[in-house]
């Protein structure tokens, strides 16, 4: 359970179910789903792996307490019969909804557990092809060895393939390959507000939570402390480390990568699968990744809104372009920039070498500039840095 998690005392009555808690370990919901029902007699199913079953009775047992709260609440005329219908139906669909997708997913992620100097430290990973597994550069900083456990429990001994601290990423080769591929979401598939399904493992057993897209784009710290442009926020919660578990969709697609808390408020915060899919490729392929960079300093404008330049580097693609201080960056490559993580993000997209159109205001006039991105070292505010796309090693479809 979470420090943060308040205690019983001066608490009576019976607890909450946990799915009417922000997040559950699946041992509290194990036992709710296993006790006898006198009325209620499931079908028979095809059986599939012990987790995932487990996940799926954990969550669909909270679709009869919360029956019984409606039920209990329309008898005592608190609802209405429209609004006890209602409820029942959204209850039950977000519940199936969330165990169908926990009995699917819950396979392609996996324990990661890395052996460092201060202790063992436990984290997630999201299967890959081939025996890789995706994780977060935090999961395995610092380790002398590496597991990775799977549905069977067993641990299987990985090496890191490839890192990239830009991103946040590092790729494991995992011997025995104990997760499934996952289905990774193509091109930027979520908007706020979307319901999301945030699935880990790094407890030694799986965990789920369910919540919504809070925000997209902008700055936030990831459970590093680094901050990083074009995260997302969800209220979703997780139960221990979060590094390294998937952000699922409603069709199962996994939309990005978490990478913990983001700091402060504690939401979680996951690196978009459009930057995974690109990093996973170059890191299986070569061990590193590249990325493309504008080479000029820049921070935020608000009038009009966009990336005002500060500094252009020498040599620079953006020198060579002539991109000039002052000059306000407000679109790339036909994409709008609101402010400098908009302008990184929009740089992502893009490898080095590639020439994009850079929209600037120089004083009152509208500029088109063509400009030849170059490699980024690092990533930040004054040096937007960027990863590509290429072929994804998740499983077709």
């Amino acid at each position: 359970m979470p420090d943060d998690e308040p205690g019983d005392e001066g608490v009576s009555g019976p607890p909450p179910h946990p799915l009417d808690r922000p997040w559950v370990h699946p041992s509290e919901m194990f036992a709710r789903s296993r006790a006898p029902r006198p009325t209620a007699r499931a079908a028979p199913r095809a059986a599939r792996s012990s987790r995932g079953r487990d996940l799926t009775l954990a969550l669909a047992g909270g679709v009869v307490g919360a029956l019984g709260m409606v039920l209990m609440l329309g008898a005592a005329g608190i609802l209405g019969d429209g609004e006890s219908t209602h409820l029942v139906r959204d209850r039950t669909a977000e519940t199936e909804t969330a165990a169908r997708l926990a009995a699917t997913a819950s396979p392609t992620v996996g324990g990661v557990v890395a052996a460092t100097a201060m202790g063992p430290r436990r984290s997630s990973g999201v299967g890959l092809r081939d025996g890789l597994v995706l994780t977060t550069t935090a999961a395995v900083d610092g380790s002398s060895t590496i597991s990775v456990s799977g549905d069977d429990g067993a641990s299987h001994a990985a090496t890191v393939v490839g890192r990239d601290e830009l991103a946040g990423l590092a790729l494991l080769q995992v011997e025995g390959s104990p997760l499934e591929p996952a289905r990774l979401a193509s091109g930027n598939p979520v908007d706020v507000g979307a319901w999301v399904l945030a699935l880990g493992a790094s407890e030694g057993t799986p965990w789920v939570s369910t919540g919504v897209v809070s925000s997209l784009g902008g700055w936030v710290e990831d459970g590093t402390g680094t901050k990083r442009a074009g995260m997302i926020v969800t209220n979703a919660s997780a139960a221990g480390g979060a590094h390294g578990g998937a952000l699922v969709d409603r069709s199962g697609h996994v939309v990005g990568i978490l990478a913990g808390r983001a700091g402060g408020d504690g939401a979680l915060v996951a690196i978009p699968v459009s930057v995974a899919r690109g990093v996973s490729t170059q890191l299986a392929q070569q061990g590193w990744a590249v990325h493309g960079a504008l080479g000029a300093h820049v921070q935020d404008e608000d009038a009009p809104r966009g990336a005002r330049v500060t500094a252009v580097e020498s040599d620079s693609g953006a020198a060579a372009a002539g991109i000039e201080p002052g000059d306000v960056v407000v679109a790339v490559a036909g994409s709008p920039v609101r402010d400098t993580a908009d302008l990184i993000v929009v740089i992502r997209r893009r490898l080095p070498g590639e020439t994009v159109e850079v929209r600037v205001r120089r004083g009152g006039t509208a500029r088109r500039i063509a400009v030849v991105l170059g490699t980024a070292t690092s990533t930040g505010a004054d040096e937007p840095a960027q990863v590509a796309g290429a072929v994804p090693l998740d499983a077709a479809g």
